[in-house]
Formats: C-alpha cells, sequence, structure tokens
C-alpha cells in the first residue's frame, strides 16, 4: 500500500499519534496500524494542471488535470477548466466534457472519497 500525505491533518484524530521502530531489534518489515477518524466533516479538493507538452503555434498541446480529495468526506462536484478561446481552441478531452462553453469547459464528478485522485487529458490547438 502506498503511504498517504494527509494535506490537513487537523481534519482527523489519528491513533496512536507516532511510532518508534529500532532496527534490527524488530522484524523487518515492521507494521503499524494507525486509526483515522474525522473531526468533523471537510470538504476540500485540490486541482493542478500538467502541461505535457509544450504550447507552439499552430500544433496541439496537451494537458493533464489531476484532481483529489483532500477533505474527509466523500464529495460530488464539478470542475472547470478555463483557457483564452481568442488564442486557442479545444480539440478534445479525456474523460468527455459535460459542458462546453467559450473559454470552459466542466467535467462533472460524484462519489470522490477522501485520498482518491482522478485525472483528465484536454488538447487545445
Amino acid at each position: 500500500m502506498t503511504p498517504q500525505v494527509i494535506e490537513n491533518p487537523t481534519y482527523y484524530t489519528i491513533s496512536p499519534a507516532s511510532a518508534t521502530v529500532s532496527f534490527p531489534d524488530l522484524a523487518s518489515p515492521f507494521q503499524q496500524d494507525f486509526c483515522l477518524t474525522a473531526n468533523g466533516s471537510h470538504q476540500d479538493i485540490e486541482s493542478w494542471i500538467i502541461p505535457l507538452t509544450r504550447a507552439r503555434p499552430g500544433f496541439d498541446s496537451r494537458y493533464k488535470i489531476k484532481y483529489r480529495n483532500i477533505g474527509n468526506v466523500t464529495v460530488s462536484g464539478y470542475l472547470n477548466f478555463s483557457f483564452d478561446d481568442d488564442y486557442m481552441d479545444f480539440v478534445s478531452a479525456t474523460p468527455v466534457v459535460n459542458n462546453q462553453a467559450y473559454s470552459l469547459l466542466t467535467w462533472n464528478y460524484t462519489n470522490l472519497v477522501p485520498f482518491e485522485t482522478r485525472e483528465m487529458e484536454v488538447t487545445l490547438i
């Protein structure tokens, strides 16, 4: 299992608060379970854009959009991606956009659980 980084530790009570491991006295690999309990209800979504190719006039530019739930409750909502339609044109997206307007693409998402990350790709020219 991949270790998780808790972006907002105040959203949770973590027990035990820490663990100390002394090698080679303890068996390797060492396993320690932790219990995370939500402190209230916090909806918190983080998103970022990663260019996959260089933006050059007359050529396709690809971008990966990633978003993740850094809160402590399952959420549903939408993600907007805006671009300057005077200089760029939308070519395609995976998954398909739910709504397209001038300079704005929108995707809906449902049941994004805490710590879950999803992504999409957009091509502009």
